[in-house]
């Protein structure tokens, strides 16, 4: 008798169509959460962008009016900005601003947002602060070789920031709306990770935000200033030398330079042209590094190469933990340099600006025009205590922005 696979070829198909008639539902079933997800993460981007547009408009009417931030900051509210008003002028939702006091010299912004459907929630939370000076150095432009470190605050620049060398480090945080160099390796593409999130980024490149635009001092002030005793103008190029311990107004209409061995001086240096620091002072005194200095070295630190632990000294001014001390200058504890300052206070230069190996400065350094910062070996240590009179700093500067947990409206 003849054989046939006719019965096989038959069971195989009905196994096929039973496994098919097994996986139709769970393949319905994955196209449909598919589909799910989909729609419920375009209403998450569009709440969280509708967030955005208000914290936006939550930073306007702060700067509206100087009188705003008076209000804010006295305790009282505005009218609208107290989440007692939701909006729904923005198309994909509706939203609720809340601007509230933290304290006399800082404000926060909530802004709450829902998609059309009233499902899904973002908030942002963004802090101003009236500080004038927000970094040790803001430039336009920040190259740095050798052994220049800047210490207890971040390196912030309009341009871009290059370091090599012994700068070449894990710290200070590095910020800028153009490019890190070396580290940002895609020309254009901003940091994936936000600057204030755990992750701890230790630079931060093609972003605008948290570099803020360099302050204005109020230039024709301490111009003024400067011809009145005991402060002091020069018409041309100007080299310190000496202690001078009285804190003072120089106003250097032609540039000038720090240029002799054991040189101090103290309190505002406004230079029309390139300035240079580049030998070390001859001022000791002690002081306490800012109380978040320790931001700067949550990914290494000089003294032990890890990053900011319970042990202290691993930085200058270091008490442990997210904790500093007092510190002073010429100690060489937590990697420090054994050298001493030769100027303390406020820099501000309109040429270029150049620290040479032995300098070593306390204060704050602004750099604007089309001049650019140039190190080589200098030491320069951030001091957020300096009092300036800037003529646009009415209204605070943006010093965090964050995503947060949303309250249901």
């Amino acid at each position: 008798m003849k054989k046939t696979n006719k019965g096989n070829i038959l069971v195989t198909v009905l196994l096929i169509i039973a496994a098919f008639g097994l996986m139709i539902p769970a393949i319905v079933m994955f196209v449909k959460n598919e589909a799910n997800w989909s729609v419920k993460e375009r209403k998450q981007t569009e709440a969280f962008h509708l967030a955005e547009s208000a914290n936006d408009r939550g930073d306007w009417k702060l700067s509206e009016t100087p009188a705003n931030w008076a209000t804010i900051t006295s305790g009282s509210s505005i009218v609208g900005y107290a989440n007692d008003v939701v909006y729904s002028d923005v198309t994909g939702g509706s939203y609720k601003i809340n601007i509230y006091r933290i304290s006399s010299t800082s404000v926060g912004i909530i802004a709450t947002a829902k998609d059309a459907a009233g499902k899904e929630f973002r908030a942002i939370r963004s802090i101003y602060g009236k500080s004038s000076i927000v970094a040790p150095i803001q430039v336009p432009s920040y190259s740095a070789g050798g052994n220049f470190m800047v210490w207890w605050g971040p390196i912030y620049s309009v341009g871009d920031i290059s370091v090599s060398g012994a700068s070449n480090r894990l710290y200070p945080r590095k910020m800028a709306r153009g490019r890190v160099s070396p580290r940002a390796t895609a020309p254009g593409v901003p940091n994936p990770t936000n600057i204030d999130s755990n992750a701890n980024p230790e630079w931060w490149s093609y972003n605008s935000y948290p570099v803020p635009d360099a302050p204005t001092p109020d230039l024709a002030w301490y111009e003024a200033q400067s011809h009145i005793s005991p402060n002091e103008y020069y018409s041309t190029f100007k080299s310190f030398s000496g202690v001078d311990t009285t804190s003072k107004i120089r106003w250097c209409a032609a540039g000038g330079e720090i240029a002799s061995v054991g040189t101090f001086l103290r309190g505002y240096i406004f230079s029309m042209g390139d300035f240079s620091i580049t030998k070390k002072g001859g001022y000791a005194y002690t002081v306490t590094p800012p109380a978040d200095a320790w931001k700067e070295y949550t990914r290494a630190t000089p003294g032990e190469g890890h990053a900011d632990t319970a042990d202290d000294d691993e930085y200058p001014g270091d008490g442990g933990y997210h904790t500093v001390k007092p510190y002073t200058f010429g100690e060489t504890d937590g990697g420090a340099p054994n050298k001493l300052p030769a100027f303390r206070g406020f820099l501000y230069v309109t040429g270029t600006f150049s620290g040479g190996a032995n300098a070593l400065i306390h204060g704050a350094i602004v750099v604007t025009g089309g001049g650019g910062f140039g190190g080589g070996g200098a030491d320069l240590f951030y001091d957020d205590t300096l009092n300036i009179q800037f003529s646009n700093s009415a209204t605070g500067a943006r010093t965090s922005w964050e995503e947060i947990t949303p309250t249901p409206f």
